[in-house]
């Protein structure tokens, strides 16, 4: 009976003999070096059922920081390096439905209001919030349909802050300038 087994870091699903546990492997998905396991380590396609209510393996498909595929047994992710919280419950986000709804509207709406009002601190927040908002659409945990309005936010707030440490900087030159 052949193992099936999947790759640590492409996730695909890998079959070689029995004869070859324990045995180095290449991953012919992403070049990955693997070591064959055992045939009591195998996995399925699909997450186990256990009847009886007390789960011992769950399967994390993604980070939740960086969206990499993660295997069952790590503590950390291997990408990003994030600490994998064992009791967390892992929810499939690439089904809409346990995506965090965007803020891009408020974003925008926050950058734009604070050039009116020229309070550039309150642009510093926004960028920061909106660096934050497209890294967790980039990693599938928030909804991707607001990322143009996220990154709009982002560029105005980026601009605001700019501009605002220009003229600080130009004043206080004219200042010295007009001191001598």
């Amino acid at each position: 009976m052949p193992i099936e087994f999947r790759c640590d870091h492409c996730d695909k699903l890998l079959r070689t003999a029995d004869d070859k546990a324990g045995l180095s492997a290449q991953c012919p998905g992403c070049g990955a070096h693997l070591i064959v396991p055992h045939t009591e380590e195998s996995v399925v396609d699909e997450l186990e059922l256990d009847l009886d209510g007390t789960s011992s393996t769950r399967r994390r498909p993604k980070c939740p920081m960086c969206g990499t595929n993660v295997h069952p047994e790590d503590d950390r992710c291997r990408n990003c390096g994030e600490l994998l919280d064992p009791d967390e419950d892992w929810k499939d986000y690439s089904d809409p439905r346990n995506q965090q709804a965007h803020r891009g509207v408020t974003l925008l709406v926050c950058s734009i209001v604070s050039w009116f009002f020229f309070c550039f601190l309150f642009s510093i927040p926004v960028w920061i919030i909106a660096e934050q908002d497209l890294k967790s659409m980039r990693a599938g945990i928030m909804n991707p349909e607001g990322e143009g309005l996220t990154r709009a936010a982002k560029i105005i707030a980026m601009c605001h802050v700019l501009f605002t440490v220009f003229v600080f900087f130009a004043f206080c030159c004219l200042g010295a300038f007009a001191a001598n």
